[in-house]
């Protein structure tokens, strides 16, 4: 599984990239429906009239991929990272209300279309940039929680242990 891709492929199919629904987009290449950012020339992107123009539909992808993980990552100014955001906040920057997009629809579509990422809006971007690395920080979340609160558990029996021993020998004492 390849998370960022996974995710473009989304975007993309969201989107309506190479159908009749989306002529634009289809034409400059464009398959995230890009609004032009100064960051976009590394792809050879033009700005044109509401969405950026790519010489080629391979490296316009390559410009959803890298504007989908700057934002994801923490290198968007548009997302406050120290509110924990969560994917929900992500599509609001990424397809704004103002652009005539219902985020919340929006990033519905997109967690039917990942069904083996187990998202929701409320996951944090800090859940999906650990997917995009390669790491999986559900299960590792899940792991470190459980044993935490096994351990708290074990503590408290054995809390419990010593003091029913001290009480006996109290007992045997007098």
């Amino acid at each position: 599984m390849n998370f960022l891709r996974d995710l473009a492929l989304s975007h993309q199919r969201h989107e309506g990239y190479g159908t009749s629904n989306a002529p634009t987009i289809t034409n400059n290449n464009n398959p995230g429906a890009l609004r032009w950012h100064k960051s976009q020339k590394a792809f050879g992107g033009e700005y044109r009239i509401d969405f950026t123009w790519f010489p080629s539909y391979e490296r316009g992808f390559e410009a959803l991929k890298a504007d989908i993980k700057a934002k994801i990552t923490g290198a968007s100014a548009y997302i406050d990272y120290s509110n924990n955001p969560t994917f929900l906040d992500y599509v609001k920057v990424y397809a704004p209300e103002e652009d005539s997009n219902d985020p919340s629809s929006y990033v519905q579509a997109l967690i039917r279309s990942l069904p083996d990422y187990n998202l929701k809006p409320n996951t944090p971007l800090t859940v999906l940039a650990g997917y995009i690395s390669g790491v999986k920080p559900v299960e590792s979340i899940a792991l470190r929680s459980n044993y935490k609160r096994a351990l708290r558990a074990f503590m408290r029996a054995v809390g419990a242990i010593k003091r029913m021993i001290g009480r006996r020998l109290t007992r045997l004492r007098k």
